[in-house]
């Protein structure tokens, strides 16, 4: 899972990596993080499974901490 903007995807990912930018987690609105079943949604949506491990990157780290604690 690759957490950064689509513009820094597009640029270069790892290959085989889903894009799911930190952005789908939170509320567009508000900017908070989306309720939890909204969440599972978003991962459900990017075909992702929970049940199996998940790697999550990003360009040094912060990005991809979130949703990793929120796939837990």
């Amino acid at each position: 899972m690759d957490t950064r903007p689509i513009d820094s995807f597009e640029n270069g990912h790892i290959p085989g990596s889903i894009h799911m930018p930190l952005s789908s987690l939170l509320d567009a609105d508000t900017k908070v993080l989306k309720s939890e079943e909204e969440i599972k949604q978003t991962f459900a949506d990017a075909n992702v499974d929970l049940q199996k491990p998940c790697v999550f990157t990003c360009g040094g780290g912060v990005m991809a901490s979130t949703p990793l604690m929120l796939a837990r």
